[in-house]
């Protein structure tokens, strides 16, 4: 009985041990990955600088978002379900924001395929893709 208990702990404490490497190695990953994206975007020629920290956060996101799958799985639990509810409130989420996310996506697209002395028409008033001004005061 107690060397069951024993060996129960054991395997407990390898779980956890493993988990807390697991994590700090995420963490460490998501900074690095995140800032070396950043790097390369800025070697980029004309590629936004808002741009560039906006893809980094999100790859420092989705990185730490694996590392938590995996750290969950460490612990035995089943993390196909989770991942399963977060697809569906992912597309719940993008349904509702439908209209949103296309004003976000044609900012994201305006500056990556925006040539320098291009013209964008915001209501009446004409946007140089050079000037990295993109604000309208309404919809066109």
């Amino acid at each position: 009985m107690l060397e069951e208990k024993t060996y129960d702990l054991m395997v407990n404490m390898q779980a956890l041990l493993g988990a807390i490497v697991i994590l700090l190695i995420g963490l460490w990953l998501s900074g690095k990955a995140s800032t070396l994206l950043v790097r390369v975007l800025d070697r980029t020629p004309h590629f936004d600088e808002t741009l560039e920290s906006f893809i980094g956060g999100l790859t420092r996101y989705l990185v730490l978002t694996v590392t938590v799958l995996a750290v969950l799985s460490q612990f035995a639990i089943q993390t196909t379900s989770l991942v399963a509810v977060l697809g569906a409130a992912s597309l719940a989420v993008g349904l509702a924001l439908q209209g949103t996310l296309s004003d976000l996506a044609a900012g994201v697209m305006l500056p990556i395929f925006g040539r320098s002395g291009s013209a964008t028409r915001c209501r009446s008033a004409p946007v140089s893709a050079s000037s990295r001004s993109y604000r309208c005061s309404g919809r066109s």
